[in-house]
């Protein structure tokens, strides 16, 4: 998912005033220079002044004939045009920074260009290219042996790689910038690091692994008071919880993930909660409530654009009214679902996508599209070894097969089934867990006074309402 910037109202610094005030008795010589300087500036909170200043400074730079000034022009052009997400643009500009910067400008400045040009490409989906730019900034920062700037080009690495599917050299270039990091002492970026490598465990299936880097993540964004990295890997070890069964628990880790987002105003954080809290309203089979909270991720996700986001948002909805019995409305929003994951190249929501299909079509009684779905789904999850979906396919295999009377297939797929269920979910995922709990059961006491205002109070007592309903049915 592209990392999105949420724009806020900041004071212009003194420094960009005072260049702007200087800019008319500056030289035609240097003016150039000058206005880069001030695109430079505004780049990290005003992406539309940092563009015009930009697209000044590469007018002046072609007139006077000032290369170097040319190729920086055309990398601020390329990193605003960037932060408004206008990457097809971006990407024009730092080919043209790069072809002239290739021939008369220092390697550490084409590595900068192609580092901005591989997140572009990776902003748009283009794997392929976004590995080929990025590898080679790679070679240079390790050429050149600077280190930090090495892990910052290993962990991108590792997360195109993730995006791809390649979980195993995920790992790796993940874990060389780890080695980095803590040789440097930057703990933020171990932090970030940590949450991205249990993320990939989770994909896997290896809880055990998954809660332990979460953890780690979580120790370290509280001995630097990060509420951010707090907040998310509050959230991730609350879908921990959730994927071994314990809804309470993980809805009790999504509202401390939700508080921290709001007190943040993160729209993308609470959106994200908002959808983590639908599933669990889901599985507690208030399907109605968990459309509300899924709708309100949905046009908080639309806002910004945020097509994985939006992804997740129309599956969840597709599966609640096939709770409800909806086939129509649940195949529209799946269909939906699925077409946007296939516009990001993402394996992993493709193959979930087409097993949630396959369960509609079981569910309705068309036992052969649901076999053709779940094929689909199964040789996707066999290739990337995706643990929880092979399962899932596993389940529906049997439920096929059982329904159509071919007993010695059901009986094959149900045992497969349960080997993978057993290699996931085993004692040492629920000893973590436990120990995670005793870590957090003091702050339940104060769940009531940390969510004060009325819109939280509404939330909690649905949750209390919906406790009481899982009394009454279990």
């Amino acid at each position: 998912m592209p990392v999105l910037l949420f724009c806020q109202t900041e004071k212009t610094p003194n420094s960009i005033l005072q260049l702007e005030q200087e800019l008319e008795h500056v030289s035609p010589e240097l003016k150039a220079k000058h206005l880069n300087q001030i695109a430079s500036g505004y780049l990290s909170f005003n992406s539309e002044k940092s563009l015009k200043y930009a697209e000044l400074a590469l007018e002046q730079a072609i007139s006077t004939g000032n290369i170097s000034e040319e190729i920086l022009a055309n990398f601020y052009l390329g990193r605003a045009f960037s932060e408004l997400l206008m990457n097809e643009k971006a990407i024009s500009h730092f080919k043209q920074a790069l072809e002239k910067a290739n021939a008369s400008v220092s390697d550490t400045i084409v590595s900068n260009i192609q580092f901005a040009l591989g997140d572009s490409y990776y902003q748009m989906n283009n794997f392929s290219e976004a590995l080929g730019q990025i590898l080679n900034s790679a070679d240079i920062e390790e050429k050149l042996n600077r280190q930090p700037q090495l892990a910052k080009r290993y962990k991108y690495l590792g997360k195109i790689y993730h995006a791809s599917g390649d979980y195993s050299r995920s790992m790796i270039f993940s874990q060389k910038a780890i080695e980095i990091c803590k040789k440097f002492g930057n703990k933020q970026s171990l932090m970030n690091l940590y949450n991205d490598i249990g993320i990939v465990y989770s994909d896997m299936g290896n809880y055990n692994k998954t809660l332990d880097y979460y953890q780690k993540s979580l120790n370290i964004a509280e001995e630097l008071n990060d509420l951010k990295g707090k907040a998310k890997s509050l959230n991730n070890i609350g879908i921990v919880y959730y994927e071994s069964g314990n809804y309470e628990k993980a809805l009790e880790f999504y509202q401390k993930s939700l508080k921290i987002e709001e007190e943040l105003k993160n729209k993308e954080g609470i959106g994200r909660s908002f959808n983590n809290i639908g599933i669990i309203y889901s599985d507690w089979k208030q399907d109605n409530l968990a459309i509300d909270y899924y709708k309100r991720a949905l046009e908080i996700m639309e806002e910004y654009d945020d097509v994985h986001g939006m992804a997740m948002a129309y599956n969840n909805i597709g599966e609640s009214f096939h709770e409800l019995g909806d086939t129509k409305q649940a195949l529209e929003y799946l269909f939906k679902s699925l077409k946007m994951e296939q516009s990001l190249s993402n394996k992993h929501g493709i193959a979930d996508s087409y097993n949630t299909i396959g369960s509609v079509y079981f569910d309705a009684g068309n036992y052969d599209q649901a076999l053709v779905y779940n094929n689909m789904s199964y040789k996707i999850a066999d290739s990337l070894k995706l643990s929880p979906i092979l399962l899932l396919d596993y389940e529906l295999f049997y439920k096929i097969y059982n329904q159509k009377k071919d007993y010695k297939r059901a009986l094959d797929y149900y045992t497969k089934y349960t080997a993978q269920k057993d290699s996931i979910y085993n004692l040492q995922l629920h000893s973590n867990l436990a120990a995670i709990q005793a870590r957090y059961e003091v702050e339940r006491l104060e769940k009531e006074k940390a969510f004060s205002d009325d819109r939280n109070n509404m939330r909690i007592n649905e949750v209390k309402t919906q406790r009481l309903y899982l009394i009454i049915v279990f």
